[in-house]
């Protein structure tokens, strides 16, 4: 019986340099690494907007010529996130929002003195 001998690391591409075991100063700089990024995402998430919150009180308006939801929520109140004015556009008006028809009338958020309830 033939027993099949294994080839040398070298041909397989292995490399043929021992492992060096990380060390405490490489693993300090890898846990001081990941503490830093995690506390730059809460930092991130906790960071106050510069947007303003989404008005409560709504107003009716009319689909424009070429004019999107994103538009409109833009249009509606400027100086709210356009995102959550979205959300709140689609909540007033139902799935079927996304739709948009020219002259069709929509419920939206209202800034300024201007809203109506």
């Amino acid at each position: 019986m033939h027993r099949a001998r294994s080839a040398p690391a070298a041909r397989l591409g292995a490399s043929t340099r021992p492992v060096r075991p990380i060390g405490l100063l490489g693993l300090a700089g890898l846990v001081l690494v990941l503490v830093a990024l995690l506390l730059g995402m809460a930092w991130g998430a906790a960071r106050p907007s510069s947007a303003g919150p989404v008005p409560e009180a709504t107003t009716i308006t009319t689909v424009g010529a070429g004019e999107t939801v994103w538009s409109i929520a833009r249009r509606a109140v400027p100086g709210s996130a356009p995102a959550e004015v979205v959300d709140r556009i689609r909540l007033l008006n139902g799935p079927e929002v996304a739709e948009l028809r020219v002259g069709r009338v929509l419920r939206v958020p209202a800034a300024g003195d201007h809203a109506r309830g």
